[in-house]
Formats: C-alpha cells, sequence, structure tokens
C-alpha cells in the first residue's frame, strides 16, 4: 500500500490536484475562520453570526439534492473549475466593495462567510466525483484519503494564518489574498487531462426528480429501522460538533475576553484532531469494520 501512495504521488495529475486542493481550501479556510470571529464583534453579532449559520445550512440543504444529480450530468472538471471561478469572483467582489467604500458593512461579512461555505461544501462532492472519473478504481480511497489528510492540514494552517492576520490585517486585503487562491486553484486543475465519458450514459435516461429519489431513500430505510436508526445515532456527535464550532468564537470573545490568536490557536487544535482521525479511522475500519469502529468512536 506504502509503495502504491508513493507511486501515485509521482503521478503530475495527483501532485497537481492536491496543489490546488491545499491551495484552495486555505483560501476558503481563511475566509471561514476570520469571518466568524470579525461577526461577533459586531453588536448583537453572535445573532447574526447564528442567522448566517443556519441560513446557509437551510440553503445547502435544499440544494445539495439537485447538486448531486447535476454532478452526474455534466463534466466533473467543468464544475470543479466552476466552483473556483464562484469562489474567486464573490470573494474579489466583496474585496473589491470594501476597499472602494473605506468600511466593511455586516451584511458584507455574512454574504462573505456564505460564499465561503457554499464553496467549501459545493467543492468536494465534485472533487470526488472527479477523483472517481479520472483516476483508478484501485487508487479511489487512497487518493481521498489523501485529500481528506490534505485537507485538515489546509485548515490547520488556515487556522494560524487567520489568527496573525485577525486584527492585523484589514479585511479587504485577506479576501484579496484569499480571491488568489481560488484563481490560482483555477488554473493548476484546469491543466489536469480530463475526459467526460460518463455524459453519453446519463443522458440517455431519464432525469429523475430529486426530491422523489430523497423520497424513495427514506422509504428503503423506513423498511430497516435499526439500520436508520443506527445511521440517525451516528450524526448525533456531528450536530454536536456543529454547535460547538458555532459557540466556541462567542465564547472566546464573550467569556474568555481572549484575543483572536486563542481563536485561531484553537481552529489549529482542531484540525489536528480531524488528521489524527483521517489517519487512525481508515485503518481501524480496515482491520475490524465500519460498524465497530462507528461504535468505538462515537464511545
Amino acid at each position: 500500500a506504502i509503495v502504491r501512495l508513493k507511486a501515485l504521488l509521482k503521478d503530475t495529475r495527483v501532485q497537481r490536484l492536491l496543489l490546488a486542493n491545499i491551495t484552495g481550501s486555505i483560501g476558503s479556510g481563511v475566509t471561514i475562520i476570520a469571518i466568524p470571529w470579525l461577526l461577533v464583534q459586531q453588536p448583537g453579532g453572535e445573532r447574526l453570526y447564528g442567522y448566517a449559520t443556519l441560513g446557509t445550512t437551510l440553503a445547502l440543504f435544499l440544494l445539495m439534492p439537485y447538486y448531486g444529480s447535476w454532478i452526474d450530468r455534466h463534466s466533473r472538471k467543468a464544475i470543479l473549475l466552476a466552483g473556483e471561478l464562484f469562489g474567486f469572483t464573490a470573494t474579489l467582489a466583496m474585496a473589491i466593495w470594501a476597499f472602494s467604500s473605506g468600511r466593511v458593512e455586516t451584511w458584507q461579512l455574512m454574504t462573505s462567510y456564505f460564499c465561503g461555505m457554499l464553496y467549501f461544501t459545493l467543492h468536494y462532492p465534485a472533487k470526488f466525483a472527479f477523483i472517481q472519473q479520472t483516476f483508478n478504481r484501485r487508487d479511489y480511497q487512497s487518493l481521498i484519503g489523501l485529500t481528506e489528510i490534505q485537507g485538515q492540514t489546509a485548515a490547520m494552517l488556515a487556522g494560524g494564518i487567520a489568527s496573525l492576520l485577525i486584527g492585523h490585517v484589514a479585511l479587504p486585503v485577506i479576501l484579496l489574498a484569499d480571491a488568489g487562491t481560488y484563481l490560482f486553484s483555477f488554473f493548476v486543475q484546469s491543466t489536469i487531462p480530463y475526459q467526460a465519458d460518463h455524459l453519453d450514459a446519463t443522458r440517455s435516461r431519464a432525469p429523475k426528480n430529486s426530491w422523489l429519489a430523497m423520497a424513495e431513500g427514506g422509504r428503503w430505510l423506513r423498511e430497516r429501522p435499526r439500520l436508520c436508526l443506527f445511521l440517525l445515532s451516528t450524526y448525533v456527535p456531528f450536530v454536536i460538533v456543529m454547535v460547538g464550532n458555532y459557540l466556541f468564537p462567542i465564547y472566546v470573545d464573550r467569556v474568555l475576553a481572549a484575543s483572536s490568536d486563542v481563536f485561531g490557536q484553537g481552529e489549529v487544535v482542531f484540525a489536528l484532531g480531524a488528521m489524527c482521525a483521517a489517519l487512525l479511522i481508515p485503518r481501524l475500519a480496515t482491520h475490524h469494520g465500519a460498524d465497530r469502529t462507528i461504535v468505538v468512536t462515537m464511545g
């Protein structure tokens, strides 16, 4: 497995994919970390941050069923590149607006946060679909693991960079640098060879309503109540972690009365834990089975 991994890392396509991935992840990560901290500094900022988080989550929930079907019916590389252009355009627009007005409005913070989360959430399904189609099937899991570890490394770097920048560098400058990372990722990924050989097969099939497909999945789960309960239970820790992520900047600012350095260091430690999980969980699942691994990690 190690020999195969070394061979993969020598593949120039993999090198370009990882380079683009870590660059774009750092850019979006800095935005996602910096914006919540700046939001909670505003009067009533914790409430506004809550609205932004809730609105983003609902929007993504409504969009994802359609997005998955859309990925299946279009070029995965084109979708990846479109995501990078979206991140670049949205972030650059907010930077230019802030530069021209000479101040940063609350709505700009909320818009930048929404766009950063939208890019981050939509980028990964498209990237995984791209990897699955572009590379050998036997290398799929290895590449997914590599990108996951690299993504968490980028999150750790983003936390460190954000802690250095917040309070010392103006937000428009941060956004401008983040926009540059999206543009760099776009050009790197545009050089990766790709053949959209799935389009003829998917276009020959009648399109399936996304919500009807979800209802069909719900009926399938309803016939397997124990499995449904198991899957729902596994998401409880995820929900708690999400709530913790929301509360963390508020706690640092309002309760600890600490600086942005503490907030950034907390994000770095969180990313370190996620990196350890990315290294450990696949091995546990391979040797002991996914179901046992889930139960042990939840415990």
